[in-house]
């Protein structure tokens, strides 16, 4: 859906299509650990919420890259 309440003026930012992967497991009941990778197709994009401007001119502010995550908890 295209945006409606944003500035005049302001540049409109492409779709774009992240997608992330997980796994956890629990060897224990009381252990979990977890493997997660974020946007793994390392897809540059801005996102429509993080208009970013220095001195009144909009700056494109990409998002983070492929991201590794690992989780344990006890």
């Amino acid at each position: 859906m295209k945006l409606t309440d944003v500035p005049a003026g302001t540049l409109e930012q492409p779709g774009y299509d992240v997608h992330d992967i997980g796994v956890s497991w629990m060897p224990r009941e009381t252990a979990k650990v977890g493997l997660a990778v974020h946007n793994i197709f390392d897809k540059k994009y801005v996102a429509q919420g993080t208009v970013y401007a220095i001195n009144g001119t909009e700056v494109p502010l990409y998002e983070m890259g492929r991201d590794f995550r690992f989780s344990a908890s006890y």
